[in-house]
């Protein structure tokens, strides 16, 4: 779910009245379908001042694995990461640094993503459409990513339970909603960052192997 700019006014009243810092991971800023548009909290009047912009290039740019990210925020906060980030990361390659800096600066790169988010946008439709009408399961349509949350409670099974039978039946893996806290409880996650052919035949052995 992408926050709207009313949410993110809301986050920033609650931010000021308890003197809080906010952590804004952007990382999937340029991947948004339907309509829906990245608003960035540290682009907000009264949020600027206390949020932390987290972001990278392995989502936007396909950089997985280069290990280039980035924060801003308040100059005695990001003083201290840097600080930190001395010590514990040092830098990142200097290979990987200039492969960042052309993702930034060459201009036929954001054509580039354009075309990318338009292919997401097809999987994405390959997998509402084989879901849709599968007894047990809810898929929440992204608006942004390349993930589809999925409730499976109506199926009866744990998080753990319906990922583990996939992969042993069907030999298609997904991640429990579990991993990611308390409140993914009978929900898992899947990916549609891979091609076509492989997502649709996933697709059809996630319905064939339905529990």
């Amino acid at each position: 779910m992408m926050l709207s700019g009313d949410s993110l006014k809301a986050v920033g009243e609650f931010a000021e009245k308890h003197n809080l810092l906010v952590i804004s991971d952007e990382v999937y800023e340029k991947i948004a379908y339907a309509g829906n548009v990245h608003v960035s909290p540290a682009s907000l009047s009264g949020l600027k001042e206390r949020t932390l912009t987290s972001n990278g290039f392995s989502k936007a740019y396909a950089m997985t694995g280069w290990r280039v990210g980035y924060m801003a925020g308040p100059p005695e906060v990001i003083e201290k990461v840097t600080a930190l980030n001395g010590y514990t990361l040092v830098c990142a390659s200097s290979v990987s640094q200039r492969a960042a800096l052309t993702a930034i600066t060459d201009p036929r790169i954001d054509a580039t993503i354009k075309t990318m988010v338009q292919r997401f946008t097809r999987r994405r439709e390959l997998v509402l459409e084989a879901l849709a009408n599968l007894p047990g399961v809810k898929v929440y349509p992204p608006q942004g990513t390349f993930y589809t949350w999925i409730d499976i409670r109506g199926t009866g099974m744990s998080s753990e339970e319906f990922s583990s039978k996939l992969i042993e039946k069907e030999k298609v893996g997904l991640l429990p909603g579990t991993l990611f806290g308390r409140l993914g409880k009978g929900h898992v996650r899947i990916s549609f960052s891979t091609g076509e052919d492989k997502l649709n035949e996933a697709l059809a052995r996630f319905v064939i192997g339905k529990p």
